[in-house]
């Protein structure tokens, strides 16, 4: 989807009459996967069947005319269909070919399967979340999923910028469990220093009064984040309890004292009222949205972060964008997600494959 908005010509490979899983996986809008739907748009979809010879031929064709190759399949699994890099860059020796897998192509667990929450546990990731003395809690965001795939941006960017200047192609391998690891700058720092990493614990995990969130008056939360010792002065000064001015950094015991005395406070006024009078005191904070909030706050608005898209096949469907701006490369969404395979008769005829030649692909079960 990045490279899509960025101007890219994405073609995705698809699986003839099944296609992406994602396409059927609830919640639905219509008859196809919400998930599918957000992150498809720019793209043209080709179905072929790459078991079969022919197909495997139209693919290596493709590849001819491509600056870039992405695949995520278990490692090996590519080379046994005969489109790994090896095959690939035969055909072009200057492609950029991004291998996105679960553990990477090497390694002990290079075999293994897995999902965003197992690569996320191997990390730390999952053991770290949560609310001291409590079980680890699963993000409602794909840490491996979603990292990887800017990792694979910027790798492709990278690449592709290298082959600029000498000519040559390049292999790139992104592992999920790499990138979850990678997250884990701020607990792999503490870990190093020797100090602790309880769930829970860290100035940076619910374990200090000055960066926490608080219940509201109305039964919804505020999240502070007062940092640095002016913005914490700032919140004793809101708050009325000034005592804890020179307590920023406590004992644990103290810590849970002064923030079970701030929880008290926070429940005297509504949630926006707080955050209201904090941003006029300059203290960091925010509510704590539902997901239902998000699109209509004004700085998501203000800056189109969630866009509405004409559709002919899906009707209306809400977005959300690539979140970088770049004055001289507007990002565009130009074109919906495509319908299973609705790109395949447009592709193979620029490849100069006749209408007789389509049917008979079709009937082989090549596409």
């Amino acid at each position: 989807m990045i490279l899509g908005d960025l101007g890219a010509d994405v073609v995705k490979i698809e699986q003839p009459e099944i296609g992406d899983y994602a396409r059927f996986a609830p919640p639905l809008i219509g008859d196809t996967g919400s998930v599918f739907l957000m992150l498809n748009r720019n793209k043209r979809s080709v179905t072929l069947n790459l078991k079969n010879t022919e197909a495997k031929g139209i693919l290596h064709k493709l590849a001819t005319r491509a600056d870039v190759f992405v695949e995520s399949y278990q490692p090996g699994v590519a080379e046994r269909l005969g489109v790994g890099y090896p095959a690939i860059s035969k055909v072009n020796e200057r492609i950029i070919y991004c291998s996105i897998s679960g553990f990477g192509q090497t390694g002990p667990y290079r075999d293994l399967v897995g999902h965003d929450l197992n690569y996320a546990s191997y990390s730390g990731a999952i053991g770290a979340t949560g609310l001291k003395g409590g079980p680890p809690v699963i993000p409602a965001i794909q840490i491996s999923d979603i990292q990887s795939a800017i990792y694979a941006v910027v790798a492709i960017t990278a690449a592709l910028y290298r082959r600029e200047k000498t000519g040559e192609g390049e292999f790139i391998d992104v592992s999920l469990m790499d990138t979850a690891v990678a997250s884990m700058i701020i607990p792999m720092s503490y870990y190093f220093a020797g100090a602790s990493t309880e769930r829970g614990g860290s100035f940076l995990s619910g374990g200090a009064p000055f960066y926490n969130v608080y219940e509201t008056k109305d039964r919804k939360f505020i999240s502070i984040a007062a940092l640095e010792p002016r913005f914490w002065v700032a919140l004793c000064n809101v708050l009325g309890v000034e005592k804890y001015q020179d307590q920023q950094i406590a004992s644990a015991e103290e810590s849970e004292k002064i923030r079970a005395n701030l929880a008290e406070k926070f429940r005297e006024k509504r949630r926006d009222e707080w955050v209201k009078i904090l941003n006029e005191r300059e203290v960091p904070c925010a509510p704590v949205y539902d997901v239902s909030e998000v699109p209509a706050d004004p700085q998501v608005r203000a800056r189109q972060m969630i866009f509405e898209m004409e559709t002919e096949a899906f009707g209306k469907l809400n977005q959300i964008a690539t979140p970088i701006r770049i004055s001289h490369n507007p990002l565009i969404a130009g074109s919906a997600p495509p319908k299973l395979g609705q790109h395949t008769l447009e592709i193979l005829r620029g490849l100069r494959y006749s209408t007789k030649d389509v049917e008979r692909l079709k009937t082989e079960g090549a596409i």
